[in-house]
């Protein structure tokens, strides 16, 4: 029970995984863990959402990468061509910045309230 929710929910923007929408065990222990971890919070943002609590957002991007960190963009070069290729769970990389701007206008935005799909640099 607990107090009634505001007049105005609160935005809140959770920052998921794009393999989270994975439907099959992921091949690594440590990594299954992290799925099961984000799908949980996926599901109580989704929940207290429902329930008027909250205006939650949650984005699901790939991997995410800025140009200030060279060293990350072997592994960005890949997960592109891996998705140019249309390898399956391949999604395209996303620079931070489009990641903080989408995140930014889900939580201003009043038309905003659901899971996302993969964004898009």
């Amino acid at each position: 029970s607990g107090p009634p929710p505001p007049a105005t929910p609160t935005p809140f923007v959770f920052i998921s995984a794009a393999e989270a929408k994975w439907t099959f065990k992921a091949p690594v222990q440590w990594l299954e863990e992290y799925l099961v971890a984000k799908r949980a919070v996926e599901t109580k943002v989704s929940d207290m959402t429902a329930s008027g609590k909250i205006r939650g957002s949650c984005l699901r991007p790939s991997l995410v990468y800025t140009f200030d960190r060279p060293q990350a963009l072997p592994a960005v070069a890949a997960f592109m061509v891996g998705n140019a290729l249309g390898l399956p769970f391949v999604d395209r990389p996303v620079t931070v910045d489009t990641l903080a701007a989408a995140a930014v206008a889900a939580g201003a935005s009043d038309m905003l309230s659901a899971r996302s799909g993969p964004l898009r640099s």
